[in-house]
C-alpha cells in the first residue's frame, strides 16, 4: 500500500492530477503534452498544476527554449510543416509560416532570422518585418549584413541600409565594406568597391585601370598585380608605386612599412609612409634581402657575398661568403673560401678566415676549432689552448670537454689540458678529480690522467642523483664506492 501512494504521488508531481490524463496522452514538463492519432502525433500546452487543457494538440512539434543567464523562455512551434514562435505565457509572437526560424537574442538589438520558400529575411524582435524575405543568402559578422539576391551580393549596415549595391557576382570582405573587393561573373579582375564609388561612373561597373589579377591590402594601401607586375594603388585607386616589379612583398614587421621588391632580378626595399610618400631603404641591387631570425637584423646578398646592412651599406662591404651575428657576444663568424674566422663589432679582425673548416662561440674570448677534422680550442688571439686533435667535441659549461677520437672518449679542460685520454667507451664526472669510465664493456673508477682507482671490472653500476656514493655491480656481487 505504502509503495502504491509513493508512485501515486510521482505521478502528480511528474505529470500534474490523473484527471487530466487520456489513454492516447502524455504529459510532459515545460506545459507541453502530444496525442498519439494512429501513425500521428500531435502536440499541445496545458496547465501543469491544475491538468487544464490550454490549447488543442493542433502542432507538429514543440520545443522549449530556456536561456538561463538572459532569463528567457520562448516556445518554437511547427504547424503544417512551418515554423513559428510563442512567448511564454503562449500568446502569438511569430505565426508559424516559416520554412526556418532562429531567434538571434544575443545581437544587439536582438533578430528574428527566417526562411520562407528558399529566401531569407530578418525580423525584429517584436515580431515586425525588418529585412523582407527576399534574399538568397544573408551573412552577419557583427556590424554589417552581406546579402545575395539572384546571382549577386551587396552589403547592407546594421541599419538595414544599402552600403554595397546588390550588383556584384563576387565580394571579397575586407577590413571596411568600402574596401571590399568586387568582381563581375566571368571576369578575373577584382577591383576595390571605394575606387568605383570615387571615379564617377556606376559603381557595378569595373573600370580597367581600376582592375586587377590579384589585390591586397597593406596597411591603408593596396598591392595590385596584372601582367606579370605588381604595383602600389592608394584608397582611391591611384597608383603611388608605379607596376613595374616582377615581386613586392610586406617585408619584416608591418609597422615599418617596407616593401621587398624584384626589378631585373634583383631586390631592393621600398618604404611608403603614411602620407604615400615613396623612400628607397635599399636599391633593386641584391641577389636576396631578408631578416636574420636570431637576432632580427637586415641582411643582404651581394654578387655572392653575404653582409649585414647598416646604413643602406654591408657592415663589412660584403667581404665574405657567409656571415652570422651572434648579439649575446657581440661577435661575427665569418667565411671565406671554405675557411671559417671571427670578427667584433668594431670589424677588428680577431681569427682570419683562413685556417679552420668551422669554429664555434664558447665566450667572447674562446673559440672552438675544427681544423683537418680534429678539433681543439684557441682564444681570442688566435693562440692555441687544446690543439686540434679530437674527432668530437662536447662542451660543458664547466669549463670540461667530452673529447672524442673515433669512438674513444675522455675530457679535457681549458685550464689543465687533457685530464682523461680519449681511450674508453663512455665516460662520468665525479666529484673530487674522479671519473666512473667503461672500458672494453666494464666499468671502474679512475683518477685524473687514467689512474685506476677501483678495477674497471663490473657489470654495470647505479648512481642516483645526488647520491654520495656509487654501487658497482657484477652478477649478484656489488661494491659501494664512496664520494
Amino acid at each position: 500500500m505504502i509503495r502504491f501512494f509513493f508512485i501515486c504521488c510521482l505521478a502528480l508531481l511528474f505529470f500534474g492530477p490523473l484527471k487530466a490524463q487520456r489513454p492516447d496522452s502524455s504529459f510532459l514538463m515545460d506545459n507541453i503534452y502530444k496525442v498519439k492519432l494512429g501513425e500521428k502525433t500531435l502536440w499541445g500546452f496545458y496547465e501543469r498544476e491544475t491538468g487544464e487543457i490550454l490549447s488543442p494538440a493542433a502542432y507538429d512539434s514543440i520545443k522549449y527554449q530556456f536561456r538561463l543567464e538572459q532569463d528567457l523562455r520562448y516556445y518554437e512551434i511547427q504547424k503544417n510543416g512551418k515554423w513559428g514562435l510563442l512567448n511564454k505565457d503562449l500568446s502569438a509572437w511569430m505565426p508559424p509560416k516559416y520554412d526556418k526560424v532562429n531567434y538571434r537574442y544575443k545581437l544587439d538589438p536582438a533578430r528574428i532570422f527566417v526562411e520562407v520558400g528558399g529566401k531569407y529575411g530578418i525580423f525584429n524582435e517584436d515580431g515586425s518585418e525588418w529585412l523582407a524575405p527576399i534574399y538568397d543568402e544573408i551573412m552577419f559578422d557583427g556590424n554589417y549584413f552581406k546579402v545575395k539576391k539572384g546571382e549577386k551580393w551587396g552589403i547592407l549596415t546594421i541599419r538595414g541600409e544599402e552600403y554595397l549595391p546588390i550588383c556584384f557576382a563576387h565580394i571579397y570582405d575586407n577590413l571596411e565594406p568600402k574596401y571590399s573587393l568586387v568582381r563581375q561573373e566571368n571576369k578575373q579582375l577584382w577591383s576595390v568597391y571605394n575606387w568605383l564609388a570615387q571615379n564617377g561612373n556606376s559603381p557595378c561597373e569595373l573600370q580597367p585601370e581600376l582592375s586587377f589579377e590579384r589585390i591586397e591590402y597593406f596597411n591603408e594601401f593596396f598591392t595590385v598585380y596584372k601582367d606579370g607586375l605588381w604595383g602600389v594603388a592608394n584608397d582611391e585607386g591611384k597608383l603611388l608605386i608605379e607596376r613595374k616589379y616582377k615581386e613586392l612583398e610586406p617585408f619584416s614587421f608591418l609597422p615599418l612599412r617596407w616593401l621587398k621588391v624584384l626589378e631585373k632580378d634583383k631586390y631592393g626595399i621600398l618604404r611608403l609612409d603614411s602620407l604615400g610618400k615613396l623612400d628607397t631603404i635599399l636599391d633593386p641591387i641584391y641577389d636576396d634581402i631578408g631578416i636574420d631570425p636570431d637576432n632580427y637584423k637586415l641582411m643582404a646578398r651581394y654578387k655572392g657575398k653575404e653582409d649585414y646592412m647598416y646604413e643602406g651599406e654591408g657592415y663589412f662591404n660584403f667581404a665574405y661568403d657567409g656571415i652570422k651575428y651572434f648579439l649575446r657576444h657581440q661577435l661575427f663568424i665569418i667565411e671565406l673560401n671554405g675557411k671559417a674566422g671571427v670578427a667584433n663589432v668594431e670589424k677588428d679582425i680577431l681569427i682570419p678566415p683562413k685556417k679552420y673548416n668551422q669554429l664555434h662561440i664558447i665566450d667572447r674570448n674562446t673559440f672552438m676549432v675544427q681544423k683537418g677534422g680534429k678539433w681543439g680550442v684557441v682564444d681570442a688571439q688566435n693562440r692555441e689552448l687544446i690543439a686540434p686533435a679530437f674527432t668530437n667535441f662536447d662542451f660543458r659549461k664547466e669549463g670540461y670537454f667530452f673529447a672524442a677520437d673515433g669512438e674513444k672518449w675522455g675530457v679535457v679542460s681549458l685550464k689543465k689540458g687533457i685530464l682523461l685520454p680519449p681511450k674508453y667507451e663512455d665516460v662520468v664526472i665525479l666529484p673530487k678529480g674522479r671519473f666512473l669510465v667503461q672500458k672494453g664493456g666494464k666499468w671502474g673508477v679512475v683518477a685524473v690522467g687514467g689512474r685506476i682507482i677501483e678495477p674497471i671490472k663490473w657489470e654495470t653500476y647505479s648512481y642516483p642523483r645526488g647520491s654520495q656514493e656509487i654501487e658497482l655491480i657484477k652478477g649478484n656481487k656489488s661494491f659501494k664506492y664512496k664520494l
